[in-house]
């Protein structure tokens, strides 16, 4: 028999459990693969790692999130397989997280807060359930065209509820607005397949002047009955987000580019560049907020790339599975970490704690690490 791979992982953060997972699915793994992780302390996690105070009612003491989106589909198809090796081998006994369901709950209400005149005010939001759930089914992989249509889709709903049922416009007023609409849809906006459309300068300038005047016209109906009414300013604040990120894909030639070719550009600089007038507000600061996207951590240096700030938030609203939300029911170490450990462990996966790598140099052969 040849002699098997050795292959030492470092470190055991997210990135190597999930290494460590993959290799050893293959169920012949064992005969090609000697596999290590070498961790540095006595916790497994990286970042996702976590322990409790004895001293503090075993507070949870961590770094990191104890929710994740429904769109995570590979990470929540992990779990699934972890709990229930888990179970099968009967390896957490007394464990109360005995499958992914009891691990991570439904959470549909996300609160994000905004200052209303000088104070702190919270803002919360329902989202509803979806059908499926996170990790089954065969996964779609989306382009940006296809997240367009999911964009003008809702649009189409919450436009007349912005500007209908709020109050701020009548019918009458709706269809004319959506007369004008009707011109840039009229003018290729409903046929984003034709990429001679997209690319050509003249129809950008054609669109992008009627999609600046519907803009105008919403602002200046609703902004006239908005006063102190906050639900209305604040579903304004969700339209000028999203129409500064419609007609930037179509602009900025982002539906036959791909999201990387805005990557160069900071998100609050993109959206102002296509009309955007509350770059400042909650929804907007709520994008850096969660992946912590600002330069040395100084929030006055937020840095966030626009075609990955846009491809997520097009991912979190529409693609979700069962909830928008799902909440981990106790620390991430406990809830991710933990099963995988054991999980791997019993697959035949070696630990060693309490190591940590001094250097990284090749091999003699020049093609390996040593």
């Amino acid at each position: 028999m040849s002699q098997k791979k050795k292959i030492a992982i470092l470190g055991g953060g997210v990135g190597s459990m999930s290494a460590a997972w993959a290799l050893t699915e293959a169920p012949d793994w064992q005969n090609q693969y000697e596999i290590t992780v070498y961790q540095m302390g006595w916790r497994l996690g990286g970042k996702g790692a976590n322990s409790r105070n004895p001293e503090d009612a075993e507070r949870i003491e961590e770094h990191g999130l104890h929710i994740w989106f429904g769109f995570y589909d590979n990470a929540f198809r992990v779990m699934q397989h972890a709990y229930e090796q888990c179970r099968c081998e009967n390896l957490m006994p007394g464990s109360p997280m005995q499958s992914w369901t009891d691990a991570f709950k439904q959470h549909s209400t996300l609160t994000a807060m905004e200052t209303v005149n000088g104070e702190w005010t919270p803002w919360p939001i329902v989202y509803p359930l979806a059908g499926g759930v996170p990790g089954f089914g065969d996964e779609e992989i989306m382009t940006a065209k296809k997240y367009f249509r999911m964009l003008i889709d809702w649009a189409k709903v919450n436009l007349r509820d912005l500007l209908v049922e709020s109050g701020a416009v009548s019918w009458t007023g709706f269809v004319s607005l959506m007369r004008m609409a009707l011109r840039a849809v009229q003018a290729g906006l409903a046929t984003p397949d034709k990429e001679e459309n997209i690319e050509d300068s003249g129809y950008i300038q054609r669109f992008a002047k009627i999609a600046d005047e519907f803009r105008n016209a919403v602002e200046n109906a609703v902004t006239k009955e908005m006063n102190d009414n906050h639900v209305l300013r604040r579903k304004l604040e969700i339209f000028d987000l999203l129409f500064a990120m419609t007609r930037g894909l179509i602009v900025d030639r982002v539906l036959t580019r791909g999201f990387d070719s805005i990557d160069h550009l900071d998100t609050r600089e993109w959206l102002q560049r296509h009309g955007s007038r509350r770059t400042d507000s909650s929804m907007v600061r709520g994008m850096y907020d969660l992946v912590f996207a600002y330069r040395n951590g100084d929030i006055e240096r937020p840095s966030l790339a626009a075609g990955t700030a846009v491809r997520t938030l097009l991912r979190i609203l529409f693609t979700y599975k069962g909830s928008m939300l799902y909440k981990m029911q106790a620390g991430m170490g406990e809830i991710v970490f933990s099963p995988l450990y054991k999980a791997l462990q019993a697959r035949g996966v070696k630990f060693k704690f309490f190591h940590k790598v001094k250097n990284l140099g090749l091999g003699a052969d020049g093609a390996s690490i040593a």
